[in-house]
């Protein structure tokens, strides 16, 4: 930690940079004690070490729940000199004893209060939903940033996110997106327009910004949209079922479906796993959903049969129950936009803007011509090309508005 408490109850934040003879003033000073347990604490410095605190003795200390790397120290310590403002109070690892928790950087403005969260390592994700609620349960609204180093790439505006990294998924104005930072380039990175095509692979855009460059007030402004991604999505699907093919197991519940429907992975319908706005709501990919979908609902019914969104929401929910479907905890994500229908009715309604059903009021459709089949891989791909150029633009806007 960067702070202590000193004998008197003065919580003092030790220098930027530090002379070997400041830490030794600091080290022959008066004691120094713990903000959150008050249990005392030692000043530790070293040639690559950053002077920092910790306690003296192994102790239960409720805001003390893991070591901290450089990395961290000097994370937090960045961002905290990059929130000094006109308007704002800023305090560094400030200690809120209404829920024995240690925030961070707690930011207080006239109307509301912030708590920012620099995270390194992997916690557990009750964990994080304990912090969190915890903050929200004072009124604090808690801003979780991801140290940038824990994302890898996995190609061409393609990104690798694990369950973890979706706990950080946030969505000021609406426009979700992961926030990180690295003390080592001095950058803030805000990944948005994040659109998965499995449980940890997703396209998204990359934007970074140089402390100096962006205000806390930019930071959780809205962002431009996204990016086409509709030909990465188009190329990754194909290349996806195809070697999936090679992979499939017999015993797997969507395997299953598709061979007692008579379906194959190589032609697959091109209306069959298209992102959708919200999908990130849903852990499993699009293609197994929204096949799914196709053989649990849309194949038994006939030319001019009226659907209902329940329906979706009961073909959906039935595959949820038995495991097949997850969908993602979101806990940063307002509850009232983490509601499954959401991408349920926008993919329903793409597929009356594409003809497969026709809008007869809200959330009845009827069904205008059935989804046609491909007999083989090469008519699959025939079919893929043109129904992609033919519904570019609403793809392109993850549309279906």
């Amino acid at each position: 930690m960067l702070t202590a408490k000193k004998r008197d109850g003065t919580i003092v934040t030790l220098p930027y940079k530090m002379t070997k003879q400041a830490i030794e003033d600091w080290k022959l000073g008066e004691g120094y004690y713990c903000p959150c347990c008050e249990a005392p604490v030692i000043l530790k410095a070293g040639d690559i070490k950053i002077p920092h605190f910790a306690h003296k003795q192994k102790v239960e200390c409720a805001a003390s729940s893991e070591p901290e790397s450089p990395y961290h120290l000097e994370g937090k310590r960045s961002i905290f000199e990059w929130c000094k403002r006109p308007g704002l109070e800023v305090f560094l690892e400030c200690y809120i004893p209404e829920i024995k928790q240690r925030a961070d950087i707690l930011i207080c403005s006239r109307k509301k209060r912030y708590a920012i969260e620099f995270q390194c390592s992997v916690i557990s994700q009750d964990e994080f939903m304990k912090r969190t609620a915890a903050y929200v349960s004072q009124n604090i609204t808690p801003i979780w940033i991801l140290a940038e180093k824990n994302i890898r790439k996995a190609g061409s505006s393609l990104f690798s996110f694990s369950r973890y990294h979706w706990l950080f998924l946030c969505s000021p104005r609406c426009k979700p997106l992961i926030i990180t930072f690295c003390p080592v380039t001095q950058q803030f990175g805000l990944f948005y327009g994040i659109t998965p095509f499995s449980p940890r692979t997703a396209f998204a855009k990359h934007q970074s910004y140089p402390l100096g460059e962006i205000s806390p007030l930019k930071l959780m402004a809205p962002l431009p949209d996204y990016h086409s991604i509709v030909e990465q999505w188009r190329i990754k699907r194909h290349s996806w079922c195809l070697n999936s093919i090679y992979t499939a197991k017999s015993s797997h519940p969507f395997h299953q479906s598709l061979y007692l429907n008579r379906l194959s992975l190589s032609a697959l319908p091109p209306e069959i796993g298209l992102p959708v706005p919200s999908i990130e709501i849903i852990e499993t990919p699009a293609v197994y959903w929204q096949a799914w979908l196709y053989t649990d609902l849309l194949v038994k019914k006939e030319v001019n049969e009226y659907i209902h969104i329940e329906h979706f929401a009961e073909a959906f929910l039935k595959r949820v129950k038995r495991g097949h479907i997850r969908l993602r905890n979101l806990p940063l994500i307002p509850q009232s936009d983490c509601n499954y229908m959401v991408p349920l009715s926008h993919y329903a309604g793409f597929l009356a803007k594409t003809g497969i059903l026709k809008e007869k009021g809200r959330g009845i459709f009827k069904v205008n011509r059935k989804i046609n089949i491909p007999r083989d891989c090469e008519e699959s791909v025939m079919m893929e090309k043109v129904f992609y150029e033919k519904f570019k633009s609403m793809i392109l806007s993850r549309g279906m508005e």
